[in-house]
């Protein structure tokens, strides 16, 4: 016990390496899973309220039969893209929470009020959206099959050549949305998850470290759920960043 508050108590670094390595892994699994539903995703959004989740499915099916890679169309940027997203946010939401209890908190507490671990998912969330910008950019375009995007053999080839030729403003477009959607996304997501894991902690239980595996499942599951705010503003991100609308407004206006 008191090499535990001797380790609390210590200033010590505020980033590690295993946050970041530990996130990178997490969005590399995440693509894996996800990429095919947010596939998916993206046709719908492009149809505004056109279109179901089971029509959107049945084009894709006809498009290509029952062709998994069909699915993963534009996933080479967001290997990339989520495993450096998913690793720079876990890794800084993780640091900003060292840097409150070591020089703002001075250790007092092991678990840090609410509204601080709402500030840690906001910085997070702002700060991952310039990576996640131009590799949502390279995926879209890649998904939406855009013509002037066609001759590309992948979402990194658009990238790659897009960085050489100095593009960067354009491989940014749609980063205000991005930015919007990664700020307030970061915000809900910690703030869930660390509500419900607190929700489900035992009497005595100082630390996340005491907490059971299934509770950081549940706590992750509950925090998924809770993120659908930041839906409308994905939308709007999609539209414009794949050029089908010109400016926010715009989307907004096809989406009613």
């Amino acid at each position: 016990m008191i090499e535990d508050v001797k380790h609390r108590e210590a200033p010590h670094n505020i980033f590690n390496l295993k946050d970041f390595f530990s996130g990178l892994m997490a969005g590399f699994s995440q693509t894996i899973v996800g990429q095919p539903m947010d596939y998916i995703k993206t046709q719908i959004q492009m149809a505004g309220r056109k279109l179901t989740l089971s029509e959107t499915a049945k084009l894709i099916w006809k498009e290509a039969g029952f062709n998994i890679f069909t699915y993963y169309r534009g996933s080479s940027t967001m290997f990339l893209g989520n495993g450096l997203l998913v690793s720079q946010e876990l890794g800084l939401n993780e640091s900003f929470h060292r840097f409150f209890r070591n020089y703002v908190n001075k250790n007092d507490v092991e678990l840090l009020p609410m509204y601080q671990v709402g500030l840690c998912g906001t910085m997070a969330g702002y700060f991952c959206s310039l990576i996640y910008t131009p590799m949502e950019f390279c995926k879209i375009q890649m998904q939406m099959k855009t013509y002037e995007f066609q001759k590309y053999r992948s979402g990194l080839h658009i990238l790659y050549r897009m960085t050489i030729e100095g593009q960067w403003r354009r491989l940014f477009r749609g980063g205000l949305a991005c930015n919007l959607r990664e700020g307030l996304g970061g915000t809900i997501y910690f703030l869930a998850y660390e509500g419900t894991l607190r929700a489900l902690m035992k009497p005595g239980q100082i630390s996340h470290s005491d907490s059971s595996d299934t509770d950081i499942i549940i706590a992750g599951a509950a925090a998924g759920f809770f993120i659908v705010p930041v839906y409308p503003v994905d939308v709007v991100k999609t539209q414009v960043q794949s050029g089908f609308c010109s400016s926010y407004s715009e989307s907004i206006a096809f989406c009613r």
